[in-house]
C-alpha cells in the first residue's frame, strides 16, 4: 500500500474500477487528497507507537499536499512533535513553527473556535518557535536570544489617522475615534549577553505584529457616483487590519526574586482599510466625511509602543 502512494505518478492516472455494478474514475488531482490524508492516518499511527522518526517522514509528505487548513494545522502540529521529541532545533523547526501561527491565523472564526478549546491556539506555535530558536546549538554561543509575544483583546483604543495627518486632510467632523479589536505581536529579542539573576542585559531585534480593528460607528453622508443618490447620516464601522513591522529595544533587570522589563519598539504598518458594509466601499461612493473620502483601501502608518513588565524572576 505504502509503496503505490509513495511511486504513484501523473502517468498512472486516471484510474479506473468497477464497484456495486458502477464505473469509477479518479484523477490524478483528486488522488492527492486521498494520498495526504493516508499520509496524515500513518503518521498518527506512528505518533502512537511512538515512532517520532516514522511521524515526521509522513507529516513532511502529507503537508506538502495539504490545502485544507484544519487537517493542515494538525499535522503540522505532529510534525513539530516529532522535531522536538527528536531534539532537531534546526531551520525547518522555526520555519513549521511559523507555518503553524499562519495556518492558525487564517483559519475561519468556526475552526479557531475548535481549536481554541482544545489549546491549539496561534500560542502552541510560539511555543514551538520559542523552543526551536532557544536550544539550537549554535544559541549558547552566540548570548541570548528571547522569544517575546503578546495577544490583546482591545476596547475602545484611541483610533489615528497618520496618514491623513501626512496628506494634510482637515478633520470636518467632531468625532472622538474609538476601535476594538485584537493586536497580536511576536518580538524576536537578541542580546550579546546572557541572561543572569541580580543583573542588567539590554537587547535588540525585530518586532512583527497583526491587529484586527473596527472602528465605532463614524456618521457621513454618502453619495453613489453611478446614480448620484445620497443617503444622509449613516453610521458606519469601518474595519482596519494592520501588517506591521517594527524594531524593538529594551533591557531586562533581574534581581533576587523581582525582574523587570521595560522596551520600546518603532515602526510601520500597512493597512487595509474597508467600510465593511454591504452597501458601501471606498470606490464606488463619494463620502462628506473628509477622513472617509480621502482613505485609500491601502495605507501606511506609524506604529510605536512602550511596555514594561514585571514578575518573579526564577
Amino acid at each position: 500500500m505504502k509503496e503505490f502512494f509513495d511511486q504513484a505518478v501523473t502517468s498512472s492516472f486516471p484510474l479506473r474500477y468497477r464497484f456495486d455494478e458502477k464505473n469509477y474514475i479518479i484523477k490524478y488531482d483528486a488522488f492527492n487528497y486521498t494520498r495526504a490524508k493516508y499520509y496524515s492516518a500513518m503518521g498518527e499511527w506512528a505518533y502512537k507507537k511512538n515512532d517520532f522518526t516514522g511521524l515526521l517522514d509522513y507529516s513532511r509528505s502529507s503537508i506538502v499536499l495539504l490545502s485544507d487548513g484544519f487537517l493542515k494545522l494538525l499535522v503540522n502540529d505532529y510534525l513539530l512533535i516529532a522535531k522536538s521529541r527528536l531534539s532537531q532545533y534546526d531551520r525547518e523547526m522555526t520555519d513549521y513553527s511559523l507555518n503553524y501561527i499562519t495556518t492558525y491565523l487564517n483559519l475561519d472564526k468556526v475552526d479557531k473556535d475548535y481549536f481554541d478549546s482544545v489549546n491549539y491556539s496561534y500560542t502552541r506555535g510560539w511555543k514551538y518557535l520559542e523552543e526551536a530558536l532557544t536550544k539550537a546549538p549554535s544559541s549558547a554561543e552566540n548570548g541570548q536570544f528571547m522569544l517575546h509575544g503578546s495577544y490583546m483583546k482591545v476596547q475602545r483604543n484611541m483610533y489615528a489617522w497618520t496618514d491623513m495627518f501626512f496628506k494634510e486632510v482637515d478633520d470636518n467632523s467632531d468625532e472622538d475615534y474609538r476601535w476594538s479589536g485584537q493586536q497580536i505581536d511576536l518580538a524576536f529579542r537578541f542580546s550579546p549577553e546572557k541572561f543572569r539573576k541580580r543583573d542588567v542585559a539590554a537587547y535588540i531585534g525585530p518586532q512583527i505584529g497583526y491587529s484586527t480593528r473596527k472602528l465605532m460607528p463614524v456618521t457621513s453622508d454618502v453619495t453613489n457616483n453611478t446614480t448620484g443618490v445620497t443617503d444622509y447620516a449613516v453610521e458606519l464601522e469601518p474595519l482596519d487590519t494592520y501588517y506591521q513591522l517594527g524594531l524593538n529595544m529594551g533591557q531586562f533587570i533581574s534581581g533576587k526574586a523581582i525582574g523587570m522589563d521595560y522596551h520600546f519598539s518603532i515602526g510601520a504598518a500597512y493597512g487595509k482599510f474597508s467600510m465593511d458594509h454591504p452597501q458601501c466601499n471606498l470606490n464606488d461612493y463619494t463620502y462628506s466625511h473628509s477622513f472617509l473620502d480621502q482613505r485609500e483601501e491601502w495605507h501606511w502608518g506609524l506604529v510605536m509602543r512602550v511596555g514594561v513588565t514585571i514578575g518573579l524572576s526564577l
